[in-house]
């Protein structure tokens, strides 16, 4: 069966935006649409960015001007649930989940909660919606999750939102 690339594209309360790609692997473009769509509506609430942009099998969706929440504490796009999976060929899969919920943390701050419904929902879909590697093994085990702090991809811009959030940067 062959392997169908999604991706997913988040944007946080300043306007900066991060995005994540994973694949499924099904035996048609309809059942690979379905699967993509089951992921992002698991991922969805363990994010506190707002969805801008899905790309799957069969479909674009892009709502332009949307902007992520402002929580009490507040994840930008820097920051990620890295959660990793190996699948049936026994290799490992990273995937990075952007602007997390603080809840998808435990009390350190740094690894991720599998406890917490919302994640265990997305780990759980993760696993029941064939998502695979480039390789098109599915993966068939969850085994940890940290939270990664990287940099994006993205140039800070007037677009982007001064720290307070109440216009554009500078």
């Amino acid at each position: 069966m062959p392997a169908y690339k999604s991706r997913l594209t988040v944007r946080d309360a300043k306007g900066q935006e991060a995005a994540i790609t994973y694949w499924v692997v099904e035996a048609d473009i309809a059942a690979a649409a379905t699967s993509s769509i089951n992921i992002r509506n698991a991922m969805a609430p363990v994010m506190e960015g707002a969805i801008v942009g899905f790309s799957s099998p069969g479909q674009d969706a892009v709502t332009p001007l949307a902007y992520g929440v402002h929580a009490s504490q507040y994840f930008t796009a820097k920051d990620k649930a890295r959660l990793l999976f190996s699948d049936t060929a026994g290799g490992f899969h990273r995937y990075d989940v952007p602007t997390p919920k603080a809840a998808s943390f435990l009390a350190d701050g740094e690894t991720v909660n599998v406890a917490e419904a919302n994640m265990a929902a997305l780990i759980a879909a993760m696993l029941a919606s064939h998502a695979c590697g480039r390789n098109a093994f599915p993966l068939t085990r969850f085994i940890g999750g940290i939270r990664a702090r990287r940099r994006t991809d993205r140039r800070f811009n007037l677009i982007t939102l001064n720290p307070q959030l109440t216009g554009a940067g500078i």
